[in-house]
């Protein structure tokens, strides 16, 4: 895909990355749903498949300590604001069904939410999502040269953006919510940033 595809101009799938947009009540086909191996696997498309040596799901863990959740097999610390903090971080949840990654959600200074932070390996299939028309924008891009998906709002400070970008190769998937009202609206750039420390101060 090219870029940048705004969702309501699309008038058929495009596939981009692990994703798949279609037009909101799309009636015709879509891609059928395959496996993929594993990154560096032989004719690896960049998904990740479940390893056999990985539960299915961890043994859930809450926790509201930032030592505790540094422990957790994918962990980042993000770049944030100062006086921003991890409220709570799960792994093995409900929230947090995958087999290695996480939900991680951090308030403001105040206590007020700012921002989720969801991290994991991409499943088998790719992801099925309907554009929508109105206030919030869809758009398909290319961050440091990985897919991506960023959700906005430009014209309503109201709502939350959030930003997904694949890394091909590692298999990892890095979703940024911002609630808080410095990422919400037209800040989608300000959760970009977010994300991208994800992945920047990796060791």
């Amino acid at each position: 895909a090219p870029s940048v595809i705004q969702s309501p101009d699309i008038d058929e799938p495009i596939r981009h990355g692990p994703y798949l947009l279609h037009p909101f009540r799309w009636a015709g086909a879509l891609e059928e749903q395959i496996e993929h191996p594993a990154p560096g696997a032989s004719g690896a498309s960049g998904a990740s498949a479940a390893s056999p040596s990985r539960p299915d799901r961890p043994d859930p863990l809450v926790t509201t300590d930032i030592a505790v959740a540094r422990r957790f097999p994918l962990w980042r610390d993000p770049a944030l604001p100062d006086g921003w903090r991890l409220y709570d971080a799960e792994t093995g949840t409900d929230s947090a069904p995958y087999p290695d990654g996480y939900v991680a959600f951090f308030v403001d200074e105040e206590g007020w939410g700012a921002v989720k932070i969801y991290l994991y390996h991409r499943t088998l299939r790719p992801y099925h999502l309907s554009a929508w028309r109105g206030e919030r924008i869809r758009e398909t891009r290319i961050i440091d040269g990985h897919p991506a998906l960023v959700d906005y709002a430009p014209d309503n400070q109201v709502f939350s953006t959030q930003v997904s970008i694949f890394n091909r190769t590692t298999g990892l998937v890095y979703v940024v919510r911002g609630s808080h009202p410095s990422l919400r609206g037209r800040h989608i750039d300000r959760t970009i940033e977010i994300a991208r420390s994800l992945y920047r101060t990796a060791p």
